[in-house]
């Protein structure tokens, strides 16, 4: 039988031998690959490899064939050392290719947006730039990709981009609103409108704290994240996200309920200001 199998190797020197077969983990960032579907590549077909993890924001999935790539994606591939090469190529594998924005992509989403935000609803209600902006980016970030334009970004610049806008809003809010607050914050009146304000910001946290882990079942860093993204607040995502040490769960948690709460605030001052 061994004569018929082949030669007799030690314990664990097959596993050991890289010489024909070996394993890469390779980065997702050629705008060719993003958004398509993994099992679109072929990759047995093509170079008889064998894709068998996925990494993204630092959370292992397996590799299944309806998944979608995402720029900055880590894919665990198995295949022939002639191959790795050429499947190397096939993704990417590219840090610096991660930074570059896709400004044809970026454009598209924001002439999308400004047209959304023009549709008139019924009763005259429209959801502006904003509203329209966060509809453009789901519908968009759903398709993944529009023939050659890829609407993923990766990581590095998606953090980037929602820092810096968090950084000029909050800016921008201050520097509008500190002349009056100092006016106003340090007389009577003033101190009672803060006091009634921190009570009433507290009393929602808690109201929505209970509301997410009850009704949502969500806890810890994703339940943090949902209770910013129901208060539509980028300050208490960048909170929770850096006091969480940047998991995952964070934005999972944010995104989930961000979209609904966003649109449903901004229908609602519409008609806060008819009554």
């Amino acid at each position: 039988m061994v004569d018929a199998l082949g030669e007799h190797v030690q314990k664990g020197a097959v596993a050991l031998d890289r010489s024909t077969v070996d394993f890469r983990r390779i980065t997702v960032s050629d705008p060719d690959v993003i958004g398509r579907r993994l099992g679109e590549l072929d990759l047995a077909g093509r170079f008889g490899a064998t894709a068998t993890r996925v990494r993204r924001s630092d959370v292992d999935m397996v590799a299944r064939p309806d998944m979608v790539l995402e720029a900055g994606d880590r894919v665990r591939v198995v295949a022939p050392v002639a191959e790795l090469h050429a499947v190397s190529a096939l993704f990417g594998d590219s840090e610096t290719q991660l930074t570059d924005i896709d400004f044809v992509a970026l454009s598209a989403g924001l002439v999308a947006g400004v047209l959304f935000g023009l549709i008139t609803f019924p009763g005259g209600l429209r959801l502006g730039a904003g509203g329209g902006a966060l509809l453009a980016g789901l519908a968009l970030g759903a398709a993944g990709r529009l023939g050659p334009v890829s609407f993923s970004i990766g990581r590095q610049v998606s953090t980037g981009l929602r820092h810096l806008g968090t950084v000029v809003f909050l800016a921008a809010v201050g520097t509008r609103s500190g002349e009056a607050f100092a006016a106003s914050a340090f007389t009577v009146e003033g101190a009672k409108v803060v006091v009634a304000s921190i009570a009433v910001v507290a009393t929602a946290m808690l109201v929505l704290r209970w509301t997410v882990g009850r009704v949502a079942h969500l806890e810890g860093p994703a339940a943090s994240g949902a209770v910013a993204g129901l208060q539509t607040q980028p300050a208490v995502l960048a909170f929770a996200d850096t006091s969480s040490g940047h998991s995952p769960q964070v934005p999972l948690g944010y995104t989930a309920l961000y979209p609904a709460a966003m649109v449903a605030k901004i229908v609602l001052a519409q008609l806060l200001v008819r009554l």
